[in-house]
């Protein structure tokens, strides 16, 4: 992420999201595709904007996305899957320190991959990454201009259950 502050840089460093909060909801219209809404907190502590607060200031973003996977399924007992995803993600800054920034609300897309492992026809573990970016946002700041985009990088796991089986 980078923009300007006068002639001073503005980044955030991309840094794994440290964080990860949300759920998600779906749909299995064929055997192989899904269709889900999903919404996510994330929390990138490893990241800094630079020139805008004398401390570690962390983006964080909530995420509004509709997605759709496909699942290649090659054996009985682990199904690969990938998809995409498109959506809203609002982006602020924590308070602390950057009390004059503003929040902004940006279009972002998503890339997925990952792999379940069915228990019974109904419950199955799943690990998956994902790769969200968004549009420019701008962190509304009077003297600075620091239009930028937001990226994360995430690893989910968990347990999905599926109403009325396979």
């Amino acid at each position: 992420l980078a923009g300007t502050a006068s002639d001073a840089p503005v980044t955030v460093d991309p840094a794994l999201a440290t964080s990860l909060t949300g759920g998600e909801s779906g749909w299995q219209p064929m055997e192989s595709l899904r269709v889900e809404l999903e919404y996510l907190y994330r929390s990138s502590a490893g990241s800094r904007l630079d020139a805008l607060a004398p401390t570690d200031a962390s983006p964080d973003s909530r995420s509004m996305m509709a997605n759709a996977l496909i699942d290649f399924r090659f054996s009985d007992w682990v199904t690969p899957y990938v998809g995409v995803g498109v959506g809203l993600a609002r982006t602020e800054p924590p308070s602390s320190g950057l009390r004059e920034v503003g929040r902004d609300d940006v279009f972002a897309y998503q890339g997925i991959v990952g792999v379940s492992v069915p228990f019974t026809d109904t419950l199955s573990f799943f690990a998956d990454g994902r790769y969200m970016r968004s549009d420019d946002f701008s962190l509304g700041l009077s003297s600075v201009s620091s239009d930028s985009h937001l990226r994360s990088w995430s690893a989910t796991a968990g347990i999905r259950f599926t109403f009325g089986g396979n």
